[in-house]
Formats: C-alpha cells, structure tokens, sequence
C-alpha cells in the first residue's frame, strides 16, 4: 500500500499467549510503536486458532480488556512425556497452519511480527519454506520480547539458544537455517522473558539486530529514546528500499 505516494510495506502481526488480535493492536498504538513506523508500514493483525476460557487467563489482561474479549492462545507448553526439561507445544501444527492460510487468503506480507508467543511462532515461520516458489514467505521478521522454541520437535535448529545444548537431538522436522533480517527487541526489565532468553535467539540467526530497550518490561516496546526510533526505522527503511529495488528489478526484468 502507500500514503501519498510512498510504498508501505506490509507486516503480519502475531499476538502474545492468551491475548488476542485486537488487543495486540492495542498494545501497539498504546505504546507508540505502531505510530513511530506509521509511515513505513502497514499492520495487519490475525487470531491464534484456540480459545481459552477466562479463568485461564491472567487476571490483570481481564482487567485491562475486559471479560467480553475472546482471548487465545497459539499454543499450549507442556512437559514432555520422557521426563526431559524439553516441551510439547500442544496445538502449534494448527497454529503454523493459520499463519499459512492467513497468508494465502490476504497475502502477499513483506514480513511478520510477533509478540512474545507470536514471536517464538513468527521465527518458526521464516524457517518454513513453504511459499509457492519453495522460499520463505517473508522477506523480515520482527520479535519483540520473545524467545527460541523449545518445543522437543524444533529442538535441533536451536543449538546455540535452546536452554540444554547438550542434549540437542535430531529432528525429522523440515525447516532450514534463518537467514532472515529479524529485529529483535527485548525489555531490560522483563520478568516474563528475560532479555538473555531474546539474546540467546538472537545467536540462534545468521542475520538479527537486537535492541534491549533497559526500562522496558514485558510489553510491545515503547520506543524511549531518539536513538531507538531511529534505529527501529532505519530496520524498516533497509527493508522498504530493498522490497523497491527488488520491484524495479522484476519490472525491468518483465520488459527484456
């Protein structure tokens, strides 16, 4: 899309555990962030596929958003059956699923973005090559206050970030190595996801920025400072001036 003129590049956005679509976008305008990249990008927002009950969800988002708001979650983390510190994501096949079908039906997306679950969930989907022409679907990824997927299946494409390198095992799960631009924002004060958890992802990708914002807790970033903005922008930026000269070469291209 595009505001007088300029391209927008268009991101998909993946709420955090037991929230929602609508609530996400609250989050954003709340903290400034979607009003910082207004002009560079257009958000679109998509609901996890399982609904959860309100006595399963944390008290202070009712208080927030009230008892009326479908809440829901991408997944649910359980133990895993041998006993392992590792975990079984009960529901992420349907999640994956959701993301794909959402980028058929209003797609095509530049790139994705996810919040805390959204984000582990938005970094699964730039491994998975399952565009038309067998590539990724998104040419960036931004996560904010997330973390590496620790369920057992997807365990081995985290050997630098998963919490027990030692015990990486094979996985038949076909996803390739992330080569995708990923801003990764964490929170110095997070309690929820610490940003050594964000950090330990981060290694985990072959091309990521990471900016850990200190006052921060666990919420979408407000961007506190100058030098934040500027380079959350300059993130958005690079990938607009690319998506351009990608354009202008498949244009070219049409007419030889």
């Amino acid at each position: 899309s595009s505001a007088g003129g300029r391209s927008r590049l268009r991101v998909l956005c993946l709420h955090s555990f037991r929230t929602s679509s609508s609530i996400l976008k609250k989050q954003m305008d709340f903290s400034g962030f979607a009003a910082d990249v207004a002009d560079l990008v257009d958000f679109d927002f998509v609901d996890a596929p399982h609904t959860v009950p309100n006595d399963k969800v944390d008290a202070r988002l009712l208080d927030l958003f009230g008892e009326d708001e479908p809440y829901r979650e991408w997944w649910n983390a359980n133990p895993a059956p041998d006993g392992s510190s590792d975990q079984v994501y009960e529901g992420l096949y349907d999640a994956m699923k959701t993301v794909r079908d959402r980028t058929t039906q209003f797609g095509p997306y530049d790139g994705i973005l996810g919040f805390s679950q959204g984000g582990c969930l938005a970094e699964l989907m730039c491994r998975s090559a399952w565009a038309a022409d067998g590539s990724c679907a998104f040419r960036f990824a931004v996560i904010m206050c997330s973390f590496a997927c620790r369920d057992a299946s997807f365990k081995s494409i985290y050997p630098e970030a998963t919490f027990d390198a030692n015990e990486v095992q094979n996985s038949d799960v076909p996803l390739s190595v992330n080569h995708t631009p990923t801003l990764l924002l964490a929170g110095g004060r997070d309690r929820g996801v610490p940003p050594e958890l964000t950090g330990r992802l981060a290694k985990a990708l072959q091309n990521s920025t990471m900016i850990t914002i200190p006052e921060n807790n666990h919420a979408v970033p407000r961007l506190r400072t100058e030098q934040q903005k500027e380079s959350v922008r300059k993130f958005f930026e690079d990938r607009l001036s690319e998506k351009s000269a990608s354009t202008a070469s498949a244009g070219a291209a049409g007419r030889m």
